[in-house]
């Protein structure tokens, strides 16, 4: 049982640096634009209009031409 332990302990321990590491891995570029994109007031009056059920003007009209 102690033998079990020590090689879950040392396992652990050798994942912990790897974990670290792609912590740190700077964001795709795409998930970086994506942030940037849901930073926009412009996009978050979007989608506060969407949750609540309106619906704007030009939406409508573009669904309706299909």
């Amino acid at each position: 049982m102690h033998l079990l332990r020590s090689i879950v302990l040392l396992l652990t321990l050798g994942v912990l640096p790897l974990a670290a590491m792609a912590a740190d891995a700077p964001a795709p570029e795409k998930v970086r634009a994506l942030l940037q994109m849901l930073a926009d007031p412009e996009v978050q009056g979007w989608i506060e209009q969407q949750r609540s059920g309106a619906v704007a003007p030009n939406a409508s009209v573009a669904l309706a031409d299909g």
